[in-house]
């Protein structure tokens, strides 16, 4: 039997999923999303996001904390991954101030740029 998650996902595994994120994008992973449009069950994922449903099985938590935010959440990163916010409360998703829903269908540079920048300080150890 598997041991129940916690609700919110330790700093730890933040990490190991920001990890995951920059190996993508260094490996060549193709930037990927979607936007389920259906009434009443609104979902959005990303593959080079912390929505990426794939990320779940590395995640110790089912929830990030306010504090564990995505590369591409305006609320928390510049256009080009440098963090200028590392607490605000989050009062709902990240789809309005996603930059990969926000941004023209070709601009997967800047999103693979703001990927590693964000990144950047990242060791590789836990």
């Amino acid at each position: 039997m598997r041991p129940e998650r916690q609700i919110y996902q330790s700093d730890a595994s933040y990490r190991r999923v920001l990890r995951e994120l920059r190996r993508r994008v260094l490996a060549g992973v193709k930037l990927t999303y979607f936007d389920d449009d259906a009434p009443g069950n609104k979902r959005m994922g990303c593959s080079w996001g912390t929505c990426d449903d794939n990320l779940s099985s590395i995640m110790d938590g089912i929830y990030p904390t306010d504090r564990q935010p995505c590369p591409h959440d305006s609320r928390f990163f510049t256009q080009d991954g440098t963090e200028f916010a590392t607490v605000t409360r989050v009062s709902s998703g990240c789809f309005y101030t996603c930059r990969i829903f926000k941004a023209k269908k070709g601009d997967r540079e800047t999103a693979r740029a703001r990927v590693l920048k964000a990144t950047e300080g990242l060791d590789d150890a836990s």
